[in-house]
């Protein structure tokens, strides 16, 4: 995730954007303004219903934003190392460069961003009670949709499947009571799979009633989550089958070289068709 468009530097971390971002703003700016504040709030004129979009699509990833940057700075305090945070299609994701050794530090960092989000939801929930929707009804309008979108991400974001941030809760709190690290990781990945799958259904099964950009959403967010909760576990398991094992340990003894007046044909014929590595050191008068 660390290609895109670099933006700025906050308490010591990149933010960035990747491009698939640019997607995800416009279809999100073109679903308000033609589709939720139109439906939810008649009689303001076609622009005021795109200007509200604009600015509610910005201000949503802002608080995006905000949730990544409690998960990146409560880890950053507790010892770990994150430089970047990248805002792509399905949200926002901070670079980690390692896992928590410890379950009470991966349960602080899991709930930082949740907590950012309810407050967030509880502040733009009271900012809408101050504000008159017969003043300021745009202002209404858009504050409230901000409170219900992050009072929404917070509930989306606390199911217990990994690697949403309930997963992670669920993992720390499982791998604090039982000291396995291993199979808190797999549990919490089986029900971010499964939570994954129930997204795919859901989703094609909008689309077969008619509601194809809803349940097409489900779907990608379905099979990311899927792959996520995978790799995660995948990735858990390599690390740890790893741990220790030295290069040498595991490295070609018999290194297989290549005279430089081989030809090519020759050379995918009888190393790399026979011999199974990606590449061979090319030798020619002594070098």
């Amino acid at each position: 995730m660390s290609k895109g468009i670099k933006l700025f530097t906050i308490a010591g971390i990149r933010i960035s954007l990747d491009y698939t971002w640019f997607i995800v703003f416009a279809l999100f700016a073109w679903s308000l303004a033609f589709g939720y504040f139109p439906f939810r709030y008649p009689g303001f004129a076609k622009t005021t219903y795109v200007s509200m979009g604009l600015v509610s699509s910005f201000l949503l990833f802002a608080c995006v934003l905000i949730h990544e940057m409690s998960h990146s700075i409560t880890a950053n305090r507790l010892g770990l190392d994150i430089h970047e945070i990248t805002l792509f299609i399905f949200g926002g994701m901070a670079e980690l460069t390692k896992e928590p050794d410890d379950p009470s530090v991966e349960l602080k960092i899991a709930l930082a961003g949740p907590a950012a989000s309810a407050a967030l939801a509880l502040f733009f929930y009271l900012l809408s009670m101050t504000i008159s929707f017969t003043d300021f009804p745009v202002a209404h309008a858009v504050i409230s949709y901000l409170a219900m979108i992050n009072a929404m991400l917070l509930v989306f974001n606390m199911i217990p499947g990994f690697p949403l941030d309930g997963g992670r809760v669920l993992r720390a709190i499982w791998w604090l009571k039982t000291g396995d690290m291993p199979r808190a990781t797999m549990v919490a990945s089986r029900i971010g799979r499964g939570f994954a799958m129930l997204l795919i259904i859901s989703g094609v099964l909008q689309i077969a009633t008619g509601n194809f950009t809803g349940g097409l959403w489900s779907v990608f967010i379905g099979f990311f989550l899927q792959s996520a909760a995978e790799s995660g576990y995948q990735d858990m398991v390599m690390k740890r089958a790893l741990k220790g094992v030295r290069v040498k340990d595991i490295m070609s003894a018999a290194v297989v070289t290549i005279d430089e007046k081989v030809t090519v044909a020759e050379a995918v014929d009888k190393y790399f068709l026979t011999r199974h590595h990606a590449s061979f050191p090319v030798t020619g008068q002594g070098r």
